[in-house]
Protein backbone atom coordinates (compact mmCIF):
# COMPACT_ATOMS: atom_id res chain seq x y z
CA UNK A 1 0.00 0.00 0.00
CA UNK A 2 1.15 3.14 -0.89
CA UNK A 3 1.56 6.32 1.10
CA UNK A 4 -0.64 8.01 -1.50
CA UNK A 5 -3.84 5.85 -1.15
CA UNK A 6 -4.05 7.43 2.14
CA UNK A 7 -5.18 10.98 0.38
CA UNK A 8 -9.23 12.05 0.37
CA UNK A 9 -10.07 13.64 -2.61
CA UNK A 10 -11.31 16.83 -2.42
CA UNK A 11 -14.75 17.25 -3.78
CA UNK A 12 -15.03 18.24 -7.74
CA UNK A 13 -18.13 20.68 -6.80
CA UNK A 14 -17.60 24.15 -6.11
CA UNK A 15 -20.22 25.00 -3.25
CA UNK A 16 -18.34 27.99 -2.21
CA UNK A 17 -22.03 28.78 -1.45
CA UNK A 18 -21.25 29.60 2.70
CA UNK A 19 -18.66 32.30 1.47
CA UNK A 20 -21.21 34.57 -0.72
CA UNK A 21 -23.76 34.81 2.36
CA UNK A 22 -23.87 37.66 4.69
CA UNK A 23 -22.34 37.80 8.26
CA UNK A 24 -25.62 36.86 9.98
CA UNK A 25 -26.58 35.77 13.82
CA UNK A 26 -29.63 33.50 12.31
CA UNK A 27 -27.78 31.69 9.61
CA UNK A 28 -26.95 28.11 10.80
CA UNK A 29 -24.24 25.94 10.05
CA UNK A 30 -26.25 24.35 7.24
CA UNK A 31 -26.83 27.51 4.86
CA UNK A 32 -30.19 28.00 6.21
CA UNK A 33 -32.11 30.46 8.35
CA UNK A 34 -32.46 29.99 12.14
CA UNK A 35 -35.60 32.24 12.46
CA UNK A 36 -37.29 32.58 9.00
CA UNK A 37 -39.13 29.80 7.14
CA UNK A 38 -37.27 29.70 4.09
CA UNK A 39 -35.23 26.92 2.23
CA UNK A 40 -32.16 28.80 2.14
CA UNK A 41 -30.64 32.21 3.60
CA UNK A 42 -31.83 34.95 1.13
CA UNK A 43 -28.70 36.94 1.25
CA UNK A 44 -27.89 40.65 1.67
CA UNK A 45 -31.73 41.79 0.55
CA UNK A 46 -32.81 40.14 3.78
CA UNK A 47 -34.36 42.02 6.27
CA UNK A 48 -33.50 40.09 9.43
CA UNK A 49 -29.97 39.86 8.49
CA UNK A 50 -28.24 40.57 11.98
CA UNK A 51 -24.76 40.59 12.75
CA UNK A 52 -23.16 39.82 15.60
CA UNK A 53 -22.39 43.65 16.65
CA UNK A 54 -25.49 45.08 15.33
CA UNK A 55 -27.55 42.54 17.38
CA UNK A 56 -25.60 43.52 20.72
CA UNK A 57 -26.48 47.06 19.87
CA UNK A 58 -29.94 46.15 19.35
CA UNK A 59 -30.00 44.85 22.63
CA UNK A 60 -28.20 47.51 24.66
CA UNK A 61 -31.19 49.92 23.09
CA UNK A 62 -33.91 47.52 23.72
CA UNK A 63 -32.62 47.27 27.04
CA UNK A 64 -32.28 51.43 27.44
CA UNK A 65 -36.18 51.64 26.20
CA UNK A 66 -37.60 49.34 28.23
CA UNK A 67 -35.47 50.98 31.44
CA UNK A 68 -37.66 54.29 30.36
CA UNK A 69 -40.69 52.83 30.99
CA UNK A 70 -43.24 53.33 34.21
CA UNK A 71 -41.76 51.03 36.57
CA UNK A 72 -45.51 49.59 36.38
CA UNK A 73 -45.08 48.95 32.79
CA UNK A 74 -41.43 47.52 33.43
CA UNK A 75 -42.82 45.06 35.64
CA UNK A 76 -45.74 43.66 33.09
CA UNK A 77 -43.13 43.11 31.03
CA UNK A 78 -41.04 41.26 33.19
CA UNK A 79 -43.89 39.15 34.24
CA UNK A 80 -45.26 38.68 31.11
CA UNK A 81 -41.76 37.68 29.31
CA UNK A 82 -39.13 37.11 31.62
CA UNK A 83 -40.74 34.84 34.42
CA UNK A 84 -40.74 38.21 36.92
CA UNK A 85 -37.48 39.17 36.36
CA UNK A 86 -35.72 42.44 35.08
CA UNK A 87 -32.68 41.48 33.29
CA UNK A 88 -32.47 44.91 31.53
CA UNK A 89 -31.49 46.45 35.39
CA UNK A 90 -28.34 46.35 36.76
CA UNK A 91 -27.97 43.90 39.62
CA UNK A 92 -28.07 47.43 42.42
CA UNK A 93 -31.55 48.59 40.89
CA UNK A 94 -32.87 44.77 41.04
CA UNK A 95 -31.91 45.17 44.89
CA UNK A 96 -33.53 48.20 45.62
CA UNK A 97 -36.58 47.64 43.82
CA UNK A 98 -37.31 44.26 46.05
Amino acid sequence: MSHSSNFIPLSHSNNYKPLELPDCIHLSEHCRCKILRVSGCTGKECSFKQSSVEAKESKSVRKLRINSLSLEKQRNIATVYYEGEMPWKDSLERERLE
